[in-house]
């Protein structure tokens, strides 16, 4: 059975708390309870008791719901709470972050024709830090912007637009030979910030511009700073010299499903 919950309740702290492992996104760091309860819609899964927490934020305009976590290690409450939303919201698009050894959610997942995609691994810097300045990194520009705009992915929620009118974002570029040579997406947080999208383009990726961006982006953070990589050689070198360490408890796979 799934129903809407009181977020308030005492028995939902201590369910989210002895689970907070199975999300990804919870484990990364920071107030997690916090960021949990936000949600927009908080679902509980019961037989006779709760088995299940699943938290959503949803986006009406953009006819979009992230799953903001899933806690539980039950196939059949995530294939119930899928469904749940599959009658509310008909026509939306939805994106689930699991870890990938977390079975019952890979299974439902699977099961109901989601789209799945590389997986991701968690890696986080667990102190501020300050480096000293490099002058190939600067600010976004308004003159840099245009080009920014053009070379930033578009098949994702936080595109360049949005990301330049957040006020939680902030962008830096990479130039080499006054040419723009890449950028970095990070979300700067009190708790913990978050490197979005880090993007050295093509012909310029032997000039330690990965590892510079970084650097910049956690300097400006002044908080602990956590980040998702492909795995690329590259990245994972920049990661290190940047001081970051692997968090396996956050390593995952996001599946999108339609409605």
């Amino acid at each position: 059975m799934i129903k809407r919950i009181d977020k308030k309740e005492a028995s939902i702290a201590d369910f989210a708390k002895k689970r907070q492992r199975l999300s990804p996104t919870l484990s990364s760091g920071g107030d997690f309870l916090n960021r949990l309860f936000k949600s927009d819609i908080l679902l509980a899964s019961f037989d006779d008791e709760l088995n299940g927490l699943f938290a959503f934020t949803v986006m009406p305009n953009d006819c979009y719901i992230e799953c903001m976590a899933a806690l539980s290690d039950r196939p059949e409450a995530f294939s119930e709470v899928l469904d749940c939303l599959k009658a509310r919201f008909k026509g939306f698009t939805s994106d689930w972050v699991v870890n990938p050894r977390h079975e019952a959610a890979n299974s439902a997942l699977s099961a109901s024709g989601a789209e799945a995609f590389s997986p991701l691994f968690g890696y986080i810097l667990e102190s501020p830090k300050t480096f000293p300045e490099d002058k190939r990194i600067k600010p976004l520009s308004e003159k840099t912007a245009p080009e920014y705009i053009l070379r930033h992915p578009t098949d994702c929620y936080w595109t360049a637009q949005r990301v330049i009118k957040s006020e939680n974002f902030k962008v830096f570029t990479a130039f080499c030979e006054e040419k723009l040579a890449g950028y970095i997406d990070v979300r700067v947080g009190k708790d913990m910030s978050e490197p979005y999208d880090l993007n050295v383009f093509e012909g310029f990726g032997s000039k330690g511009l990965k590892e510079a961006l970084l650097k910049a982006a956690v300097t400006a953070a002044g908080s602990p700073v956590f980040m998702m990589t492909e795995g690329e050689s590259e990245e994972l070198s920049a990661l290190s010299a940047a001081g970051f360490i692997p968090k396996p408890e956050t390593d995952n796979i996001t599946y999108r499903i339609e409605f």
